[in-house]
């Protein structure tokens, strides 16, 4: 008898969650070879922030299937804590893409009653990968058994709204991050109108992963158990998604 096992699985970001799996194995598949097969339906963005000025009827990013095969593309907005539905609409909302094909996604703000105005807000524009109806049609069954693997990405960029009344430029606050040490743990604080997305944050060459952005007139405070003296050293992705200079700051 033949078997079949096909497995989807879902990754967010860093996060891998299996979805759900449908099975039909032979009584003997462990006397039998057993065929593996993965196919990938990830996309490519061609940027990985949007900044999305006071006043602009809409911004767009592009998506890219560089798979051998067709991907079906559904695209969402979301509120930072990644579940609630965001601010923005974009269109289409799913989109198949052939292979090696790009399509435009179009970006636009239904209202910004609920931003500040006197600094930024940041959302979420998330693009989900996910097999085609046509590719989960009812096919013949293998010969032996045979586990498919369907890998879908999610992947969620930051959508910046900016609103006129910030007329200085973030870069001129990249480098003014506070630092602290306190009973082992590091506090930075961000005193700007702006959000801060860092690259890279070093103590005394130890990486600090945790730090991966501060919202505006904000702080964050790690428990790292490190030194009382040191030094840390820090970059920042910029609004085109490039590296700024290293920036440090001894305690």
């Amino acid at each position: 008898m033949s078997g079949l096992l096909i497995l989807e699985e879902e990754m967010i970001s860093k996060s891998k969650t299996l979805l759900c799996c449908m099975y039909f194995l032979s009584a003997n598949v462990n006397s039998q070879e057993i065929q593996t097969s993965q196919k990938n339906f990830s996309i490519e963005l061609n940027a990985t922030r949007v900044i999305f000025p006071e006043g602009a009827k809409s911004k767009s990013i592009s998506a890219f299937n560089s798979q051998p095969h067709p991907v079906l593309i559904q695209s969402v907005s979301l509120k930072e804590d990644l579940k609630t539905t965001g601010s923005y609409i974009i269109t289409p909302p799913i989109v198949r893409l052939e292979p090696q094909q790009r399509s435009n996604l179009l970006i636009r703000l239904l209202s910004n009653e609920a931003f500040p105005r006197d600094k930024e807000s940041m959302e979420w524009i998330c693009v989900k990968g996910i097999p085609p109806k046509d590719d989960n049609e009812e096919k013949a069954p293998p010969a032996g058994p045979e586990v498919i693997v369907q890998i879908s990405l999610n992947t969620c960029n930051k959508i910046f709204y900016r609103p006129d009344s910030l007329t200085a430029s973030p870069l001129d606050f990249y480098g003014k991050v506070k630092w602290q040490v306190n009973n082992g743990s590091i506090t930075a604080k961000n005193d700007s109108p702006f959000y801060i997305n860092f690259n890279n944050v070093k103590y005394n060459e130890k990486q600090l992963i945790q730090f991966d952005y501060l919202a505006p007139f904000s702080e964050k405070t790690i428990k790292e158990n490190v030194p009382s003296r040191g030094t840390i050293h820090w970059n920042i992705v910029t609004d085109t998604g490039g590296i700024s200079t290293d920036y440090k700051y001894e305690i």
